[in-house]
């Protein structure tokens, strides 16, 4: 074997065992997906499956909706099911389902997820490690 190639075999296995002590390489935190994105992203899920339970989970009662003619209130998780069909229409479900989870509206009020008047606002509640979004309003337009 001829010494270049000698030093290069020699060269990688050093860097090889390198990778080994430094373990797997990790993707930068940047990276991941924050809690915005992630509740955007797991809204968008439960929307696809209909999954009534899982949103009734996050609102935070009484939540306001927009569907109706005057709009209203919801008072409880039982309520929100049993009218899931009319307080979540097929509007509301392209409009989520066509978010951004990156690119999200976001004031003092909380954030949009939708558009134009097909939307839900959904705000930061809780304290320290226990924070996480609750949906504050539906808007589900007729």
């Amino acid at each position: 074997m001829r010494a270049g190639r000698r030093d290069a075999l020699a060269l990688f296995g050093a860097f090889c065992a390198a990778l080994a002590i430094a373990g797997p390489a990790r993707a930068d935190p940047r990276d991941a997906p924050d809690a915005r994105e992630t509740f955007v992203m797991d809204l968008q899920k439960a929307i696809r499956a209909s999954d009534a339970k899982w949103i009734a989970a996050r609102l935070k009662y009484p939540a306001r909706h927009g569907a109706g003619k005057a709009g209203g209130l919801i008072r409880s998780p039982v309520f929100f099911m049993k009218n899931y069909a009319w307080l979540v229409g097929p509007k509301l479900r392209a409009a989520i389902l066509a978010q951004d989870p990156v690119d999200v509206f976001e004031n003092w009020q909380g954030v949009m997820i939708g558009a134009g008047d097909a939307n839900v606002w959904a705000r930061l509640t809780g304290e320290g490690d226990r924070t996480r979004y609750l949906i504050v309003t539906i808007n589900n337009p007729k």
